[in-house]
């Protein structure tokens, strides 16, 4: 279930809308996870992880499955699955803690910020559910996300870091304590920030969060 409540933000300097995805959406949303991840016909991953990515039905109902919009044209760019407390499909989480993953953006969406605003409205939605944090994992390698989620306001705790990345090593894990940080939410970062200071600095690190990696995050 998804929390009526809970309003779709619009991201109008990136032209996107951050919504729940509607269930007449969900066999595209599916569609769109699976290319936005990287595969395609002629790189499938094993059947287990595809019927996972094209199930976005099965997430909706673990929890709020989320999607940026085109803002003019309607058009889906991202979406992430946000996955209630204590969800099968959770594989971090802990204590009552809310985990993203399977985010996936478009190519051609990725510099324009929607996975940075799918992350955003995540926190807050967490933040209704009343979950204590929202935990995600990424590749050791993927540098780029881990600066983001920083800058997001998400810490990494390594003791947690125990399932093996694709690659090798372990994959890295981030929490975000949602009880410590109310009061400032995730769309409140860079408000008090000197644009001049931040605003090229975010876009390289939205394109390269974006960008194709082995071990991308939110798996």
């Amino acid at each position: 279930m998804t929390d009526a409540l809970v309003t779709p933000i619009p991201v109008s300097s990136y032209g996107a809308v951050v919504r729940t995805a509607t269930p007449d959406e969900h066999a595209a949303v599916g569609e769109l996870t699976y290319r936005g991840l990287g595969h395609s016909d002629a790189a499938r991953p094993d059947p287990a992880r595809e019927a996972l990515l094209r199930d976005a039905s099965a997430r909706a109902a673990e929890g709020d499955l989320l999607v940026a919009a085109d803002a003019a044209t309607g058009e889906l760019l991202g979406t992430a699955s946000l996955l209630r407390p204590g969800s099968r499909l959770s594989r971090q989480a802990r204590g009552g803690e809310a985990e993203l993953r399977l985010l996936a953006v478009l190519p051609r969406a990725r510099r324009f910020g929607a996975g940075w605003a799918l992350m955003s409205e995540a926190i807050e939605r967490a933040r209704v559910w009343d979950a204590p944090a929202l935990v995600l994992d990424t590749g050791p390698g993927n540098h780029a996300s881990q600066r983001l989620y920083h800058r997001l306001g998400f810490q990494r705790v390594p003791e947690r870091e125990t399932l093996p990345a694709s690659r090798g090593g372990h994959l890295a894990v981030f929490r975000y304590d949602l009880r410590a940080s109310e009061g400032r939410g995730a769309r409140d970062l860079g408000r008090g920030r000197s644009r001049r200071r931040t605003t090229a600095r975010h876009r390289h690190d939205r394109a390269a969060w974006g960008a194709d990696h082995p071990d991308r995050p939110h798996r």
